[in-house]
């Protein structure tokens, strides 16, 4: 059978969506292992380079809800973007950051941007499959969400390792895919 335009349309925004995900569930589990190195090269306590995390999850987990009822009232795709653009501002923050406090609050943008993707891809990847293929579509979610929260441990104590503590934010430059290709809500 012929794909049609539809098909290929849709797998695109599935790639789409897949490669967000893939590196924010990346970045939650990349950092964890980056702790002790963060306490030595910022000379501060563990319980406060803990706030990396912490501050991170706290805005992501937090503002989903309320994100994913912006998205349905303002438009998708339009708040996806957006905080897409805050993910990736907060990850070039993030390595710029010259004392914890910075660090914080960089990760704070970042988890207010991570929550717009997270909040939106499903719907999205939702919106652009057929009902009886949206098992498959959001089982491939699923499996990114996985492979993204496994790999971060591995290849940050690669990083660590073989670069400098800042290496762990350069994954924003893996996430440019060209969202302009996919019409949604």
């Amino acid at each position: 059978m012929e794909e049609t335009k539809g098909d290929s349309y849709k797998w695109l925004v599935l790639l789409t969506v897949s490669i967000a995900t893939l590196m924010a569930t990346l970045d939650i589990s990349i950092v964890n292992i980056s702790f002790p190195k963060l306490t030595k090269v910022f000379d501060t306590e563990p319980s406060i380079v803990l706030w990396v995390s912490v501050a991170f999850l706290l805005v992501s987990v937090g503002l989903m809800l309320s994100v994913g009822k912006i998205g349905d009232a303002l438009g998708r795709k339009r708040i996806y973007i957006l905080g897409f653009a805050l993910f990736t501002v907060g990850l070039i923050l993030c390595s710029l950051s010259q004392n914890m406090l910075q660090l914080i609050i960089s990760r704070i943008i970042q988890g207010v941007g991570s929550a717009m993707t997270i909040s939106l891809g499903n719907a999205i990847v939702t919106s652009v499959f057929p009902r009886q293929e949206r098992g498959k579509a959001l089982g491939i979610i699923g499996a990114v969400v996985s492979a993204g929260l496994l790999a971060g441990p591995t290849l940050g104590g690669f990083l660590l390792d073989t670069l400098d503590w800042r290496s762990i934010f350069y994954t924003s430059h893996l996430q440019y895919p060209d969202y302009r290709v996919y019409r949604v809500k």
